[in-house]
């Protein structure tokens, strides 16, 4: 059973029966959680049960959200809440940091220490960090640090917060079942009962041959040195001809093997953008990958969520997903 707990001023107030208009969604494109509800003013009178800054818990056989009132939009009958989960403040607050050759989990963990944001899992990342980050936000930060070990071993990581803690992970080992109980007690699929599939396919982005370069400049005369090449001559040969030029420091060049490799691991593709929606399961959100099968669009396979949007009305929960191809 659903339940919305709101603690303000220091109490505790279950307000699951008064609320409506419930909805979380996230995507990978940003670090947290949001979660929205509504309310009637007749009874939040004076902001009795919520305010901003106050405390949220939605779970239902375990939590999924937890996070702070940001803002209210009040009319005349109803007070509309958005909540964000603890994300809000990598997302809110900026830093200078300069990390000279240090392991990149040990970067992280340093900005989350500074600001007291508690850890639930973080890998250990063999990758060294030498950057200058002037006033950046942390999460942007936290993003780039992520981006430069994908480039050097060629997987792709995720963040979010788990009960209120950063959890970082591998992107395509979070797979998941969608499974939703029927009027009978019976444990079902969501896949069986997709509706609204949506499936575009494109190499707009494809990217066959990947060149890296490292620019040298001395004494006013700038260089460009070639330091990795990687290509696929059969694709090339199908679709044409698409190529990416990057740009490594000196420092990198030790890397410009793997990431050459790991650039058209990732680029070398046609790219699809999917959507569907279903019947809701509270352990799909994003960066989590589903075996989807939908006759009418051809959908099938592993498909990574890059965004997840629940609803949840008189007891009954739907979603709407964008979906990639693993």
């Amino acid at each position: 059973m659903y339940k919305i707990y709101a603690i303000t001023n220091g109490l505790q107030a279950d307000i699951t029966e008064i609320c409506s208009g419930i909805k979380w969604e996230d995507s990978i494109d940003t670090l947290g959680m949001q979660f929205d509800f509504t309310i009637p003013n007749s009874i939040n009178i004076n902001n009795k049960y919520v305010d901003i800054g106050s405390l949220l818990l939605f779970s239902n056989s375990y939590e999924i959200f937890r996070g702070i009132v940001v803002s209210d939009n009040k009319d005349k009958n109803t007070n509309t809440f958005t909540c964000f989960d603890y994300a809000f403040y990598l997302n809110k607050s900026r830093e200078i940091y300069q990390f000279n050759n240090e392991t990149a989990d040990n970067c992280i963990k340093k900005i989350c220490s500074d600001f007291n944001v508690p850890i639930s899992y973080i890998p250990p990342f063999a990758t060294k960090i030498k950057k200058i980050y002037y006033n950046e936000e942390l999460s942007a930060i936290i993003k780039d640090i992520l981006n430069q070990v994908a480039l050097d071993d060629g997987r792709k990581f995720f963040m979010e917060m788990n009960e209120g803690k950063l959890y970082i992970d591998i992107v395509y080992d979070q797979i998941v079942n969608a499974t939703f109980t029927n009027a009978f007690g019976e444990t079902e699929d969501c896949t069986k009962y997709i509706s609204n599939p949506s499936r575009s396919r494109s190499i707009a982005d494809m990217k066959n041959s990947i060149k890296i370069i490292v620019s040298n400049t001395e004494n006013d005369n700038e260089t460009v040195q070639l330091v990795a090449t990687a290509k696929d001559d059969s694709n090339i040969k199908k679709y044409g001809l698409l190529q990416d030029v990057q740009t490594l420091d000196q420092k990198d060049i030790a890397q410009a093997n793997s990431i050459a490799s790991n650039s058209l691991k990732d680029l070398n593709k046609i790219l699809e953008s999917n959507s569907i929606s279903l019947i809701g399961s509270d352990n799909v959100k994003a960066n989590r990958v589903l075996n989807i099968t939908e006759i009418y669009t051809g959908m099938s396979g592993k498909y990574l969520v890059t965004k997840s949007s629940h609803t949840l009305n008189n007891g009954i929960s739907k979603m709407t997903l964008d979906l990639e191809v693993v």
